[in-house]
């Protein structure tokens, strides 16, 4: 049994809510009081493309969720794209155990980007969202500006948590730390202005949006 399945299934048989066993490899089966049973891959990847995605769905086509287990997992923009159209849920372990709980693991998306996702897509100044990554969007305004926008889900985001971002996706306008309940560090809006992007919360990228 994989490293991954096997740290799945014990924090399952710790959820009293939750009940799993292994189909095959990295297939198991989560069950949940009153809610459809969920078929989920167990992935260990580091990075989620496509191709990863179509090939995780051709050697179990009737999965209903695919989970990223490791906490640093990437999700690329098509890869999220092929899985929602195929009705196949996508996100952490996290994401995965709500999902059973709540018995929506064929539409469920990773919990921690989910929400702000949504708020860009449903402001009205927002003519197009394309998603590169799970936390990179390339957003196109009525106006017809475009603006790269990439979300920091840190409580407190220090200045590397800005220059990882700008590292490993390339340039973005905008640093979006989207926890509610923090707020980026002095330091993490300094490193923003070196790099040429600036570092908002949701309030202030909203001003942003509307008058770009």
């Amino acid at each position: 049994m994989s490293w991954q399945v096997e740290h799945a299934l014990a924090y399952i048989a710790e959820h009293h809510q939750l009940s799993g066993e292994l189909i095959e490899g990295e297939l198991i089966q989560i069950g949940s009081q009153g809610q459809p049973d969920v078929l989920a891959v167990i992935s260990a990847a580091r990075e989620i493309d496509a191709p990863t995605a179509e090939r995780y769905r051709e050697k179990h086509p009737d999965m209903d969720f695919l989970c990223g287990y490791r906490t640093l997992c990437v999700w690329h923009g098509e890869a999220i794209e092929y899985l929602e159209n195929a009705g196949i849920g996508w996100g952490s372990s996290g994401t995965l155990n709500s999902a059973a709980l709540d018995g929506d693991a064929n539409t469920a998306s990773h919990k921690t980007y989910r929400f702000s996702d949504r708020l860009l897509r449903q402001l009205g100044v927002v003519r197009e969202v394309v998603r590169e990554f799970d936390r990179i969007h390339r957003v196109k305004l009525k106006s017809g500006t475009a603006v790269r926008i990439g979300m920091i889900a840190d409580y407190e985001p220090n200045a590397n948590a800005v220059r990882e971002l700008w590292d490993r996706f390339g340039a973005v306008d905008i640093a979006w730390n989207i926890n509610p309940n923090g707020n980026p560090s002095v330091e993490a809006v300094d490193a923003g202005k070196e790099l040429g992007c600036e570092v908002m919360k949701w309030d202030e990228l909203k001003g942003y949006l509307r008058a770009a």
